[in-house]
């Protein structure tokens, strides 16, 4: 079989609500349940083939609103609306050439630097982050060194997780992951990461 008898499909999906759902409830179903909710509406904000904005007046659907409100997340967090703006093919699928993907595997191996640079990099990256991250306040810093993987066993754990190590609810848990993201993307604290992220791009 040769590479152009494949077909690839790149399926995108609404990354803040999936986290939003799944690392509360487990599932599309269970979530829905337990709000009443119609999981195939819930489904297609999820994978985009659905805008949640109303094209007469732009302002959010009322699902969109209730999901908003159920998560405690902001209009332009779980909806940001360059996702919606029509680049994306109808459904969210892009067929991608078996030939360009062979390209883009090895593009990425030529683009990788010597592994002596890419560990002094990552150490870097590390000790930076760490100087960012001890600038919140501890529960903020726990929350985001544990969901990205940044503590010493480098394993990304999920809100159920974290809420459960800290006796809170998942929700809380989501809540001060948006503060403290929103307190990282402040000039003061993201100006320490630049020179790094400069280098590394």
């Amino acid at each position: 079989m040769a590479l152009t008898d494949l077909r690839v499909e790149l399926r995108c999906r609404n990354n803040v609500l999936w986290h939003a759902i799944f690392d509360v409830a487990g599932s599309v179903n269970a979530f829905c349940r337990h709000h009443r909710l119609q999981p195939t509406e819930v489904g297609r904000l999820l994978n985009l083939s659905m805008s949640p904005y109303l094209s007469s007046t732009g302002d959010l659907a009322a699902l969109p609103r209730r999901l908003c409100a159920l998560t405690g997340l902001g209009r332009d967090v779980l909806w940001p609306p360059h996702l919606y703006s029509g680049v994306l093919p109808q459904g969210a699928v892009a067929e991608v050439s078996g030939l360009l993907l062979v390209s883009l595997r090895e593009a990425r191996h030529l683009a990788l630097p010597a592994a002596q640079e890419d560990a002094q990099i990552t150490e870097e990256l590390k000790e930076n982050v760490q100087v960012v991250l001890n600038t919140l306040p501890p529960r903020q810093a726990y929350v985001i060194a544990s969901l990205f993987g940044l503590t010493a066993d480098e394993t990304p754990r999920t809100k159920v997780e974290i809420a459960a190590d800290l006796c809170i609810s998942a929700a809380r848990v989501q809540q001060i992951e948006t503060r403290a993201l929103r307190k990282l993307r402040h000039p003061s604290r993201s100006r320490a990461l630049r020179p790094f992220l400069g280098r590394a791009t």
